[in-house]
């Protein structure tokens, strides 16, 4: 699978659930009429969700965009389950990338720091799936939608010559664009 074909194949994924939950939302309205009122709450919850990870796509594997900030990150954390703080200014689309990554990194949640061109993380625990990892150390492994944050992030530190330092904890990390 190529990069790109992975990168589809996520983005359909982390859509898919909200744009079911719309649908199904509608079909319930055509029901029972009397749950308009619910629906509507539902509609907006789903809506502000999928427009969230839309814009936070758009930024990470879009073309280069000054629309990157804080509120893009902040918004789209919300709509993952695990509790997830920023710190720090993002300031271009290699720092969220690594952002990407550390969302998958902290799965149960915890903090993410930036100060230049460092990303800190503490949580519960620092994990992720082995090929993810080895796409981190550089490593060729087959390309996955499951792990396209970290083919995404490697992909573009070769395309602008620069590398990433990492260091790994049970429960914190950093990783460092040299």
């Amino acid at each position: 699978m190529t990069l790109t074909e992975a990168i589809t194949g996520r983005i359909s994924h982390d859509l898919a659930g909200g744009i079911g939950a719309v649908a199904s939302t509608a079909e319930l309205m055509e029901i029972d009429p009397s749950f308009s009122g619910e629906a509507a709450v539902m509609l907006k919850q789903n809506s502000l969700m999928l427009m969230a990870r839309l814009r936070f796509y758009r930024a990470l594997f879009g073309a280069e965009t000054k629309e990157i900030n804080a509120s893009i990150i902040t918004e789209h954390l919300k709509t993952w389950g695990q509790k997830i703080t920023l710190e720090g200014s993002v300031e271009n689309r290699l720092h969220l990338s690594l952002v990407a990554v550390g969302i998958i990194l902290l799965a149960q949640g915890g903090t993410l720091s930036f100060k230049d061109n460092k990303m800190t993380l503490k949580g519960p625990e620092i994990t992720a799936r082995p090929e993810f990892m080895a796409l981190l150390e550089n490593k060729k492994v087959e390309m996955t939608p499951e792990i396209v944050e970290a083919g995404w992030l490697m992909e573009q530190l070769k395309n602008q010559n620069k590398k990433l330092k990492m260091a790994l904890k049970a429960t914190s990390a950093q990783l460092e664009i040299i």
